[in-house]
């Protein structure tokens, strides 16, 4: 099988923090399958790709000057618009450098299908490369989370339900995600599929011993919809009980200026630490050091939220205790008081009595923990959530011939 995989999200090196759950579904289902991906630029650095494993091959794209190519990588593509408004000027040209480069390189590859992820710009560019190149392939849409739920007025809901209409399959990774789709777009049940992306389970694994410190551990970018800010309120009355705890923060995000002035304003700058971007390679190391993964996620003004939340299932791979937010994608992991903890991440009480609970019963923690990993060991492996694709892309390529 051959398969053109667009996506706005491939960090291709080393140095690049973004989140690599993109290149992972393409390394492991190019094991039986040639892979091709279509991805940006990042600020013109496409002379040192990396290798890439297997029977994969990367096309990168160029779509204005490099010292302007600044509107993926990073946070995301919301994120660094907000961050920097003058990146918005890119997006047509971002747009049409994607349309072109897929019909171009459709028209020269045998491609069986194309898997678009994110609805907008992926989905939308290979729809119009579609069209205008005339090009008689399905397209598989995987929609993450963000793209589906932010900017839901009624121009948004029109452009997001044509484009979902003119794609022959669409996978969510959560089954709220499959639910909205159904009341918001109109889609009908049997064009969705739940397949939610993996965690690298094998490099995500538990420390023989565990640490004796009180440490909380917040992993993720510095956003609303994070509920980090909730987190940092918590933490005064988490240190009445636990005067020797600790908070370490990794990420970064718009929001990390307001969250150091509130660190400093509750005079917590030596209770708590801003860690910035951590490489992934290093986070199974990060996780093992803390006692607790705590992530209270809640819905933003803008109704963005989690699609699911692979950092929960990294942190319960590696044997942690995890208390998360109660948004609806978490409960397709998380069993309340069964595998993990779930609490209001826009309140500050709950959130800091869930942690005092976690640090102070050490029988309740190693019991959640333990469950936790062997709650996600066979849904979330890369090889099993590869293995799904493999088989939605033959079914919607089999279906598509009929």
């Amino acid at each position: 099988m051959k398969i053109l995989v667009l996506s706005s999200t491939f960090p291709y090196l080393d140095h690049h923090n973004h989140p690599r759950f993109v290149n992972a579904l393409c390394e492991h289902t190019s094991q039986n399958n040639e892979v091709h991906i279509l991805a940006p630029s990042i600020s013109g650095e496409e002379q040192s790709v990396e290798p890439l494993l297997n029977n994969q091959k990367l096309h990168l794209f160029r779509y204005c000057f490099s010292t302007f190519e600044k509107l993926t990588g990073g946070s995301g593509i919301t994120e660094n618009i907000k961050n920097n408004r003058m990146v918005a000027f890119t997006i047509p040209f971002f747009m049409a450098s994607q349309i072109l480069r897929c019909g171009f390189i459709c028209r020269k590859e045998n491609f069986d299908i194309i898997h678009a992820h994110w609805i907008i710009p992926q989905a939308l560019s290979a729809v119009l490369a579609k069209k205008i190149f005339r090009i008689n392939i399905p397209i598989l849409v995987t929609s993450h989370g963000g793209d589906l739920y932010t900017s839901e007025n009624k121009l948004s809901i029109y452009i997001k339900s044509w484009i979902l209409s003119q794609c022959d399959k669409i996978s969510v990774v959560s089954e709220s995600m499959k639910a909205h789709c159904i009341k918001t777009y109109n889609c009908a049940p049997s064009k969705l599929a739940v397949a939610p992306m993996g965690v690298e389970l094998k490099k995500f694994t538990p420390v023989a011993r565990e640490t004796t410190e009180d440490i909380i551990l917040f992993i993720g970018r510095l956003v609303e919809k994070k509920g980090t800010i909730n987190l940092i309120n918590a933490f005064p009355k988490v240190l009445e009980k636990r005067p020797s705890a600790k908070l370490l923060i990794a990420g970064s995000g718009h929001e990390l200026e307001l969250l150091q002035s509130v660190v400093k304003t509750k005079n917590l700058t030596h209770q708590v630490r801003f860690l910035g971007n951590v490489a992934h390679n290093q986070l199974p190391k990060l996780i093992n050091q803390a006692k607790t993964v705590v992530l209270p996620f809640i819905v933003a003004n803008n109704n963005d939220q989690e699609g699911l939340g692979l950092t929960t299932i990294e942190a319960m791979g590696c044997e942690k205790a995890v208390i998360v937010g109660d948004v609806p994608a978490v409960h397709d992991v998380i069993k309340h008081k069964v595998n993990g903890l779930i609490v209001n991440g826009k309140d500050s009480n709950d959130i800091a009595n869930k942690i005092i609970e976690v640090l102070s019963n050490e029988k309740e923690r190693t019991t959640l923990a333990k469950r936790g990993r062997k709650s996600v060991l066979d849904k979330f492996d890369w090889n099993k959530v590869a293995d799904t694709y493999t088989e939605l892309y033959n079914k919607i390529i089999k279906e598509y011939k009929c």
